[in-house]
């Protein structure tokens, strides 16, 4: 039985990547600018899964990436 580094959960080793720490769910979810913060939605122009932190939430509700934010200005 392992723990996930982020989430806490116990999983067996199916679920669980060693190299990462991570359980499958926390893995599938990472945020893929960072890789380090769990994602919150996909950016609107690239599709990428992103965080909070490397995202800017537009006034529609949708997300933009800060690197696709950056190509815009």
């Amino acid at each position: 039985v392992y723990t996930c580094k982020v989430c806490g959960r116990r999983v067996c080793e199916d679920d669980y990547d060693v190299n990462t720490g991570l359980c499958s769910v926390c893995k599938e979810t990472m945020c893929e600018i960072c890789g380090s913060n769990l994602s919150i939605g996909t950016c609107k122009i690239c599709g990428r899964l992103v965080c909070s932190k490397d995202s800017v939430r537009q006034k529609d509700g949708s997300l933009i990436c800060v690197d696709c934010l950056s190509g815009l200005e």
